[in-house]
């Protein structure tokens, strides 16, 4: 079994993700850092020679190095070192450094929300050329979670990483501010510093631990919603909605139980920080005074050197703790979009076009199976579909008729065997490209909380005229009851059609397959869940487009036999019968 990533693996990982998406940005941030600490850095050089200036402390007899090249400084520029001039220059460094800032800050938020953009928009896009195969094996509120709860717990991170480059920048500078004032002492701020790192690394630990608890947590969580938003209709009518209220709360206290034990460690690693920084800043104060005789110019300057040496310490520690809670929901994500590439459909790159159906689409021995090679769904399939004829496939529940629409629309490959288009081989390639030629109507019907305009339109490559969208209306009888709707085509449908009654749903979603103009139309259970009359509706309007497309009729039920000119039956995957509507049925 493989071991899981070490945290040091995930963070290079990430890192180089980042800066590979950064490019020359990342160069140009860096460079702000660089100078906006470099300037910072300047200015509290700078405040030796005004305290001295000021006569607030009197200088050594010995003139101090720093105030020995300021002076040397002012002299090649030929300027007078005076207090007014001291002062000048020192504001200059410091509006210098706040411009800096500006920019650094503008830049590392716009890399940030760039970059979160960048991982929703690939995992997105990786998760819309995943095949249907895997998909239907996927649950999706894991996509949501993933898109939503995942990528933005790694956008956060990301700042937090940025942040975590610029104290570190600024420590650095504080350190070579430091040496120049007293290196023994500087030395000892490092120690005290790695010193403290060591010991909060079991915090840390804990902190990845329940950032992996989080994530799947989460995860859950988003299960539960979708399943209760999926069958909230049913829940009611069963009066079942407690249940689904009572696991969404317990499955939320999970949640919130991992996300307060990480700001407890976060918590406890800043308790210790701040003990830890009061403690050795007395000790360095006695050592400065007792030990080394420091001047108090310089004593001061250390003292709050030293301050934002461990300002910047526990700043480090939040933001590495807060990196360690983006790196498990990394990980999720780099795992989840990896699956969702690897199972992604082959397209050709070469353009390869399918020709229009001419004469008949031809299964050669075509088995398909959904899990393991020990139960086909279709087991050897050899048949033939006419072209410009309607033919009816059907069987009981679990024949694998939806299988076989599956493939002969192209969302689904067969595992063996081949699939023509008259002479054309359909290879995984150029699926999509066939996809072109073919409409499909399941017995669920998808609409988008939208007008029926947009609806009918989603369905094209580009919108269509009005005229072809009352037509095709006209073809699906469905334009006499859209004509009665206030708003006509711009009327509203709600969510998922719900404005709508089933048969109204079901003869727009006919009309937006013909406008498509295909060679064949597959119609999946499309009318086993109507009433009589709205059956009636759909039969009469399939019935209107006999001999004008090739028609594939999905049911269960013998009835549909009257509108077909030949029939399929499958039973348990394979052919049981294949027979012409017009002869007698053994």
């Amino acid at each position: 079994m493989p071991q899981p990533p070490s945290t040091f693996h995930l963070f290079s990982q990430f890192l180089k993700s980042f800066l590979h998406f950064a490019g020359l940005r990342a160069a140009w941030a860096a460079g702000l850092l660089f100078t906006a600490g470099l300037l910072q850095g300047i200015g509290l050089l700078m405040l030796i020679p005004l305290l001295g200036l000021t006569g607030f402390i009197s200088t050594d007899t010995k003139p101090d190095k720093i105030v020995t090249t300021l002076q040397g400084f002012f002299d090649s520029l030929g300027l007078n070192y005076s207090l007014t001039t001291v002062l000048f220059i020192f504001f200059l460094v410091l509006t210098a450094e706040a411009l800096f800032n500006r920019y650094r800050s503008i830049l590392l938020n716009n890399l940030q929300l760039d970059f979160t953009d960048h991982l929703r928009n690939r995992l997105y896009r990786a998760i819309g050329h995943a095949s249907w195969q895997f998909h239907s094996h996927h649950h999706s509120a894991d996509s949501v979670h993933l898109l939503d709860e995942v990528v933005s717990d790694i956008g956060q991170g990301t700042y937090s990483v940025l942040q975590l480059f610029v104290v570190i920048s600024y420590a650095i500078v504080f350190l070579l501010v430091s040496l120049q004032i007293s290196p023994v002492m500087t030395v000892l701020i490092m120690i005290t510093g790695l010193l403290f790192y060591g010991l909060v690394i079991p915090i840390n630990r804990r902190v990845f631990r329940h950032g992996q608890r989080a994530v799947e947590a989460s995860r859950t969580l988003y299960r539960t919603m979708a399943d209760f938003f999926a069958g909230l209709k049913l829940a009611k009518s069963y009066n079942r909605t407690q249940n689904h209220i009572e696991e969404f709360i317990t499955n939320t206290r999970k949640l919130r139980s991992e996300q307060k034990a990480l700001m407890s460690s976060s918590a406890s690693a800043q308790m210790w920080l701040r003990i830890f920084t009061v403690a050795l800043l007395s000790l360095f104060v006695y050592l400065a005074l007792k030990v080394f005789g420091m001047s108090a110019d310089r004593l001061i300057l250390l003292i709050i050197l030293a301050n934002r040496l461990y300002q910047a310490l526990s700043n480090g520690q939040n933001y590495w703790q807060y990196m360690l809670r983006m790196l498990p929901a990394y990980e999720t994500y780099v795992q989840a979009a990896d699956k969702f590439n690897q199972h992604a459909e082959i397209i050709s790159s070469k353009g390869k076009t399918v020709p229009p159906l001419q004469h008949k689409i031809t299964l050669q021995s075509v088995s398909f199976y959904y899990t393991d090679k020990q139960q086909a769904t279709l087991d050897d399939i050899s048949i033939s579909i006419p072209a410009k004829k309607t033919t009816a496939i059907i069987g009981p529940s679990g024949a694998g008729k939806t299988t076989l629409a599956d493939i002969l629309m192209g969302i689904l490959t067969p595992d063996e065997g081949k699939l023509f288009i008259d002479e054309t081989e359909l290879e995984p390639g150029i699926l999509p490209a066939w996809r072109e030629h073919v409409a499909y109507v399941p017995q669920e019907v998808y609409l988008f909380d939208g007008s029926i305009r947009s609806n009918l339109n989603w369905a094209c490559q580009q919108d269509k005229e009005e005229e072809d969208l009352w037509a095709a209306l006209e073809a699906a009888a469905a334009a006499d009851f859209i004509r009665q709707l206030p708003d006509g085509l711009d009327s509203l449908v709600g969510e998922r059609g719900l404005r709508l009654s089933g048969g109204e749903r079901q003869r727009i979603a006919l009309a937006r397959a013909i406008l498509r103009k295909p060679d064949v139309l597959i119609l999946d259970e499309a009318t086993s869940a109507l009433d009589t009359e709205n059956e009636r509706r759909i039969q009469e309007a399939i019935g209107s487009l006999h001999g004008n497309l090739t028609i594939i009729l999905i049911a269960h039920r013998q009835s549909t036999l009257r509108q077909a000119d030949h029939a399929i039956e499958l039973d348990k995957g394979a052919i049981r019968l294949k027979t012409k509507v017009n002869q007698p049925t053994p």
